[in-house]
């Protein structure tokens, strides 16, 4: 029996089967670095490092409010300004390489 609310689950595991299929490919033909399997990084630099620090914090205020001291939030503060002024560059850039006007 097929039942549309399965539609989008049966969508969704497809992606990720194709997902894990080319992991283990790029992974088998050398790495990241294989031509035609790769793409470059969405964010490099400054703005990666901005979102991993976003992510532990946001990990840190969820699972430690009880003792959450916000002077130790100041990393995070920064992170925000760089993510701020610097996110959507990144974005538009990887647009750009790959999928160029």
């Amino acid at each position: 029996m097929s039942d549309a609310r399965w539609i989008e689950v049966e969508d969704d595991v497809d992606s990720a089967c194709r997902h894990f299929g080319n992991a283990a490919l790029l992974y088998d033909q050398g790495g990241l670095r294989t031509p035609g399997l790769s793409r470059p990084a969405i964010l490099s630099g400054d703005v990666a490092d901005a979102a991993d620090e976003s992510s532990r914090f946001r990990h840190r205020a969820t699972h430690d409010y009880d003792n959450f001291e916000p002077a130790l939030a100041v990393p995070s503060i920064e992170a925000a300004r760089i993510l701020a002024a610097g996110l959507k560059g990144s974005i538009l850039a990887f647009r750009d390489v790959i999928d160029p006007a």
